[in-house]
């Protein structure tokens, strides 16, 4: 099952459990406005926020088997009481969904939870139960993210909204990369690290990170770009020293950009 259960219309529903590999080849998602299978669209249109649980690209995903990679969401709308551009939520797995080659561009994410964290920019919240032995997370590895507003009730603005990142082994507790990582990811507008877990501390589980907002001092993976804002990029951040090149494309009117979508839109050009 794939995209099974998924409904179509003027709102986007996807409330059944992602369980496949989403390849976007480097397209260009945009205008999409999300909420779970049973939306009230006359409710949706009106305002109303009453009823909607998971809000993304897919509202819900199997953490053990998820893949999500090459795609650009841009200028879209998503609300659920757990809330993200490119998922709103996971399915008690105790797995780690797959983030790649992916962007978000000046969307809004917006949680109506009274738990308070449960929107972040890519993902909105990894169920975790310890009492079941169980803790999605996720792996992000080259995504960036700029110009988006994040509603949560706590006012945190993060790229996970909700996580807690240790794993079950069979024996245990384990806090390892191997099953959560972060890599070669730039926010901007929004934490790299969730203030308060232990993994914020943790630099192994971070590689080559960049963000403007602050992060914890003990966590030397994570740059943060003093000065930066949601305005036009910076030339600046053509710096970003660590970026690969075959996987980013830079010049000085914009954020780097990954170069599975300006590849696509120059070919498409004729460049």
């Amino acid at each position: 099952q794939q995209l099974a259960n998924v409904i179509c219309g003027k709102v986007w529903a996807c409330d059944a459990p992602f369980k496949g590999n989403f390849d976007g080849n480097g397209v260009e998602i945009y205008g999409l406005r999300a909420g779970p299978a049973y939306y009230n669209q006359a409710s949706f249109e009106s305002g109303s926020k009453a009823g909607y649980q998971y809000g993304g690209l897919f509202g819900q995903v199997d953490a053990s088997t998820a893949s999500i990679k090459n795609v650009k969401i841009k200028n879209s709308y998503f609300i659920g009481e757990s809330a993200g551009a490119i998922f709103g939520y996971t399915a008690f797995t105790n797995g780690s969904v797959k983030i790649e080659n992916c962007a978000v561009v000046n969307c809004y994410i917006e949680s109506t939870s009274n738990s308070g964290n449960d929107a972040g920019v890519i993902g909105g919240k990894c169920q975790y139960d310890g009492t079941a032995n169980i803790s999605d997370k996720v792996l992000i590895n080259n995504c960036i993210v700029y110009g988006n507003t994040i509603v949560n009730k706590s006012g945190s603005k993060r790229l996970v909204g909700t996580m807690d990142a240790w794993h079950y082994n069979g024996s245990g507790k384990v806090h390892s990369a191997e099953h959560f990582s972060i890599k070669n990811t730039v926010a901007i507008g929004c934490a790299i690290e969730n203030t308060g877990s232990w993994w914020q501390k943790n630099s192994s589980l971070f590689a080559n990170c960049y963000t403007t907002e602050a992060n914890a001092a003990e966590n030397t993976t994570i740059t943060k770009l003093s000065g930066f804002n949601d305005a036009i990029g910076n030339s600046a951040l053509l710096n970003l020293k660590n970026l690969d090149k075959s996987v980013w494309f830079f010049n000085t009117s914009t954020y780097p950009q990954l170069r599975v979508f300006h590849d696509i839109k120059s070919k498409n050009n004729g460049d």
